[in-house]
């Protein structure tokens, strides 16, 4: 009777260690989640064509078609969009350095009660 007891304990104590070390782990994973499920989707996006590749060619040579096609496909364009958005945000800044560094707007502020309060 006193060996079922003992095997219990044990099993409810690696049931414990098991559940703090998958929280543990999914605490670790959490911040790299959102880079994980690309990757996921990007794997299934392309795999059809790795598989057809694969198919006709060696799988190192279709291998590194796919990878270049995955460059061409999604970063190229990635890093297009990125270089103009930080155009846009540049000039967004200039913008707003000007429109703050106006008469009128600096009167506004001297006027204000705003930064009384604060």
């Amino acid at each position: 009777m006193g060996n079922q007891g003992s095997r219990d304990m044990i099993l409810w104590f690696f049931l414990a260690v098991f559940i703090v070390s998958c929280f543990l782990m999914g605490w670790l994973l959490w911040p790299f989640l959102s880079v994980i499920i690309l990757a996921i989707v990007v794997t299934g996006v392309f795999s059809p064509v790795y598989n057809f590749l694969n198919r006709k060619l060696n799988s190192t040579v279709s291998s590194l078609l796919t990878c270049f096609l995955i460059f061409i496909v999604l970063f190229l364009p990635l890093s297009f969009f990125i270089g103009v958005l930080a155009n846009e945000a540049w000039d967004l800044y200039l913008t707003a350095k000007a429109a703050l560094q106006s008469k009128p707007i600096m009167e506004l502020l001297e006027k204000s009660d705003l930064f009384d309060t604060i």
